[in-house]
């Protein structure tokens, strides 16, 4: 009997990307742009990793406001 493990994935689509931190695909692609949002190329493929996206994620939460922070936490419940 085989046992299945669980990894998390290190690496995402710019459209997983996008959907994981709820930005819409253009707001991701500046960041990328921007050299806001580090990112993995190979070959025609864009890589975002695991760690540069929460880095990013963290960076974006410290802009917020109060008010669209508290929103942000509701909205992730």
């Amino acid at each position: 009997m085989s046992e299945h493990v669980c990894v998390p994935k290190l690496l995402f689509s710019k459209s997983e990307a996008a959907l994981a931190i709820g930005y819409k695909a253009r707001a991701l692609n500046y960041a990328i742009a921007s050299g806001e949002l580090p990112v993995i190329r190979h070959g025609n493929r864009v890589y975002v990793s695991r760690q540069a996206l929460e880095a990013f994620a963290s960076k974006d939460r410290d802009r917020m406001t109060p008010v669209s922070r508290v929103i942000a936490n509701h909205a992730s419940t």
